[in-house]
């Protein structure tokens, strides 16, 4: 259900992939339909496409996508669907959750101080709650049911809404 990645409770699908004094990285598994594809979401028309997942991670980092509805052309970072953004907040959602438990928690605790003996002055306690976190689940993706088609020119596989297809490349 789980997964404990550098003394975090995450969710089975996420890990934490790296972390310095300002940045937090995550890995956020996407889930793939039965034929091995998943959702993009044009950033410009905002219709929802499908790609091949193994040829999305063959893909350089720094390339760019084009839509298959408008020909909307931008990084690929950029064609994420709601539902995945969602998923992945939710990571890091469940991660601050945790974190701030932590550090309000040391934090509070240093503030403690016990009653003078005299019986005259004030003591301070703090309790900080320990039971355990357990994340959510990630989101399931549920994206509309789409046709696969291939384009014309690059014979690329694409599963859309309708047949109207530009090519990238």
């Amino acid at each position: 259900m789980f997964n404990i990645d550098d003394s975090f409770l995450m969710p089975d699908g996420a890990r934490l992939v790296g972390r310095d004094a300002d940045t937090v990285s995550f890995a956020v598994a996407m889930p793939v339909d039965e034929r091995g594809f998943f959702g993009r979401q044009c950033p410009g028309c905002r219709l929802v496409f499908r790609i091949d997942a193994d040829a999305f991670k063959a893909m350089a980092d720094d390339a760019e996508m084009w839509c298959v509805y408008c020909g909307h052309c931008e990084g690929l970072g950029e064609f994420i669907t709601q539902q995945q953004l969602e998923r992945a907040t939710s990571v890091v959602g469940d991660w601050g959750l945790q974190h701030m438990h932590r550090e309000l928690g040391a934090a509070l605790s240093g503030l403690a101080r016990p009653a003078p003996r005299s019986g005259w002055g004030i003591g301070v306690e703090v309790h900080v709650d320990r039971s355990p976190f357990y994340p959510r689940p990630l989101p399931g993706i549920s994206e509309e049911h789409l046709i696969r088609v291939r384009t014309h020119g690059c014979g690329k596989v694409r599963r859309i809404l309708s047949v109207l297809t530009l090519c990238d490349g």
